[in-house]
């Protein structure tokens, strides 16, 4: 995981086929438009201070994203996307150790995250993480948990492997 601050025209582009892949396989429909309006609206939460955005890689290979906002002692996962190959690799319990031992969120103890509500697996995942539900919208479920639950979680899972 690097975080960045900008990001090149190759990354881009990686970044934005890895989410037009994710869109169509949950029924949706990716458009011409569509890159330039998310590239803007990428850079517009880099500009931001409290934006974390952080690329994945995999054998230097990008792999994925994290969207992180941080507002008031909390730690808001705003999106997660990963390739097909990384899906299923438990990488996002390597993701919340890696955001759980950061200095940049030592201070934080709560972890909000807002999932589609079309994505099984991740609310599944994230509910059996011990996840509360706080707030449902149209699109998505919104959960918090605590960073203590995460370490307690991770720790235990370590144990049994």
């Amino acid at each position: 995981m690097i975080r960045k601050r900008t990001l090149s025209q190759e990354e881009y582009l990686e970044l934005f086929n890895i989410v037009s892949k994710n869109v169509m396989q949950r029924g949706g429909i990716v458009s011409n438009n569509d890159f330039d309006n998310w590239k803007n609206n990428i850079n517009q939460l880099l500009l931001n201070e409290d934006c974390y955005f952080y690329i994945l890689y995999n054998n230097e290979n990008i792999v994925g994203f994290v969207e992180l906002l941080r507002k008031d002692n909390v730690m808001h996962l705003s999106e997660i996307e990963l390739c097909d190959q990384v899906k299923g690799t438990k990488i996002l319990f390597k993701i919340l150790s890696y955001l759980v031992d950061s200095k940049d969120f030592e201070d934080d103890e709560l972890i909000q995250f807002s999932i589609n509500k079309n994505n099984d697996m991740s609310n599944k995942t994230f509910r059996h993480l011990g996840g509360k539900l706080i707030d449902e919208k149209p699109n998505h479920y919104i959960y918090t948990i605590t960073k203590s639950q995460v370490i307690n979680y991770l720790n235990n899972l370590t144990k049994k492997n």
